[in-house]
């Protein structure tokens, strides 16, 4: 729910439905409630089955207790606890926390907890012990990793890169915030090279849930890559996906032409493709093969020479080239378009067709005549039509 925006008190961690003389409901003991990047808020729990249409002989008794649990700030609403309605009678519900603390380790604020919910003392959590809870199912023996003791971990999500005019800014998220973690943007100019750190900052608070950082550009023609490194003392350290950041220049040209057919009496019909460059350290030249014609402006200007495209910062942005067929050598035709920019890769295109002696077929529409006479039309030399009903059979 991290990117919800608060909408009342619909937010909720527990909706326990205890039956009647069942001793426990949800115990939660040394949990993490995490805090998010979004403006929802939730109450510990609300009732279920304990609200105005449900008869009073059908109510649960809802049980929930949070035992020395984390709650992350500002996450939690300051009563704690809802209601289902008006008619949830709270004499039926036992809602209680135990030193409910913050990511700091500081004691949560209770002052304001619904005032029919409990603050246990240490005594009152001795009934919460294991064995008394589960009876003789031990969850520990069912899955031993999940009783053993563990680093608690550091998240970093939504690690993302953007490159701009004269450097990249990185963005990302804490799951959750922790005052005094330590994040590490890590570069390097290979994927699997070595990565030294090249901005560094530590969370001045457990409220903080957003970060960046920015990095030079890489020189024309090369790459960067990145990753997040989240370190705290006592904490599983956290490392991210790896980012690339590239100016290394590349051409790409999308589309096909087809089969070109120049009949007598003049070129081919046009075909079009487009072509784009990125990272362009030099200008991006079109070279047509003897034979074709290219055309920067839809087919008003011709050329067989070489067409030479600037970029703009660095970009070619995507341009439509029109492409004909004037060769004067009959027969089949074969060739090749390509696109260079040094250091770039080049990149290719293939113009096959033929050049024929026929002249292109042309059609024209067909006049219609009406089938009625009219004063244009010579009484001698109309064709009349008579159409003669069917004789009905006598009876």
């Amino acid at each position: 729910p991290k990117t919800r925006s608060d909408n009342g008190s619909t937010g909720y961690i527990t909706a326990a439905n205890t039956p009647p003389g069942q001793a426990y409901g949800y115990v939660f003991r040394s949990c993490v409630i995490p805090g998010n990047q979004g403006a929802t808020t939730y109450t510990l729990g609300r009732p279920w089955q304990n609200d105005a249409a449900t008869a009073p002989v059908a109510k649960s008794n809802n049980k929930v207790v949070f035992l020395k649990s984390r709650l992350g700030a500002g996450i939690i609403k300051p009563e704690g606890w809802s209601t289902w309605d008006t008619g949830t009678d709270v004499a039926l519900i036992t809602y209680g926390e135990y030193q409910s603390r913050n990511f700091r380790g500081n004691l949560v604020n209770v002052s304001q907890r619904v005032s029919w919910s409990q603050q246990l003392a240490a005594p009152d959590t001795a009934r919460y012990q294991t064995a008394t809870v589960l009876g003789t199912w031990d969850p520990c023996a069912a899955a031993p990793g999940l009783c053993a003791a563990f680093a608690p971990s550091i998240a970093a999500t939504n690690f993302l890169a953007l490159k701009g005019p004269t450097a990249s800014a990185f963005t990302w998220n804490a799951s959750w915030a922790i005052a005094q973690v330590q994040y590490q943007l890590m570069r390097s100019t290979t994927r699997k090279g070595t990565y030294t750190s090249v901005s560094q900052l530590t969370a001045a608070s457990d409220t903080t849930y957003n970060f960046q950082a920015t990095d030079a550009l890489p020189a024309p023609g090369s790459s960067y890559f990145y990753y997040l490194r989240s370190t705290k003392t006592g904490l599983t350290t956290h490392l991210t996906d790896t980012l690339e950041i590239s100016r290394t220049p590349t051409i790409t040209v999308t589309g096909t032409l087809g089969t070109l057919t120049q009949y007598a009496g003049g070129p081919s019909a046009a075909r079009v493709y487009t072509v784009a460059g990125a990272n362009l350290t030099t200008d991006l030249t079109i070279t047509p093969p003897a034979g074709v014609e290219l055309s920067l402006n839809g087919g008003t200007i011709w050329t067989t020479a070489p067409l030479v495209l600037p970029p703009a910062n660095n970009t070619l942005a995507t341009t439509t080239i029109s492409v004909r067929l004037n060769t004067t050598v009959l027969g089949a035709f074969s060739g090749t378009i390509t696109h260079t920019s040094a250091p770039a890769a080049p990149a290719t295109l293939a113009v096959v067709g033929s050049r024929v002696t026929t002249v292109q077929a042309t059609s024209v529409p067909l006049q219609q005549w009406p089938l009625a006479r009219n004063a244009q039309d010579s009484a001698a030399g109309a064709l009349v039509c008579v159409i003669v009903p069917e004789k009905a059979p006598s009876t």
